[in-house]
């Protein structure tokens, strides 16, 4: 089953199916916000950052000349092995950049001054239980509030925008950006 060839139209019915669900993400972490839960909202903005390149990752896929997709290509396309979501946000990133001109991350820099490595390092610290230097424990409690908090406000407002602008169909936003 796994190595059956899929079509254009299959592939493109998952990237859909992402972006939904990348939408559906963004409202949860709206929702999460407005209830004063901070470091969830955060981190469901960036999942569905996340959740957005599996479009990406569809018209990659796509994009290779004369080549049949199987199943099994397509989940190793949108399952990378561990840690991938560190690519698959940067990648996002990239992808909305070149689509925008580079105002995304203009206007991420300009709020916050802070590389997509600093993001993700807050990312992780909004999610997990890590070790301080010194052994003692540090929890998702013990991040910066108000930062996260308006970093995930931005993250909402301006690629939740982007990811609705895409709706009812994604496909349609990456052919234009492919013609150009």
């Amino acid at each position: 089953m796994t190595s059956k060839s899929l079509s254009e139209q299959q592939i493109k019915a998952v990237g859909r199916a992402a972006v939904a669900n990348s939408l559906d993400l963004f409202d949860d972490a709206q929702t999460l916000l407005s209830a004063g839960r901070v470091e969830r909202a955060y981190v469901l903005a960036v999942l569905a950052v996340e959740e957005f390149t599996k479009l990406v990752a569809c018209r990659d896929l796509l994009r290779e000349p004369s080549r049949d997709v199987t199943v099994a290509d397509l989940r190793v396309a949108l399952k990378p092995p561990r840690r991938v979501h560190v690519l698959r946000y940067e990648h996002a990133l990239q992808f909305i950049d070149d689509v925008s001109s580079g105002s995304f991350s203009s206007a991420m820099h300009e709020r916050f001054g802070w590389s997509v490595g600093r993001q993700l390092e807050m990312r992780e610290r909004a999610l997990y239980v890590e070790v301080d230097d010194s052994g003692g424990p540090i929890t998702p409690k013990d991040v910066d509030r108000e930062l996260i908090s308006e970093w995930a406000r931005v993250l909402i407002e301006v690629f939740g925008v982007f990811a609705f602008a895409m709706a009812p169909d994604p496909w349609d936003s990456i052919d234009k950006g492919a013609d150009q």
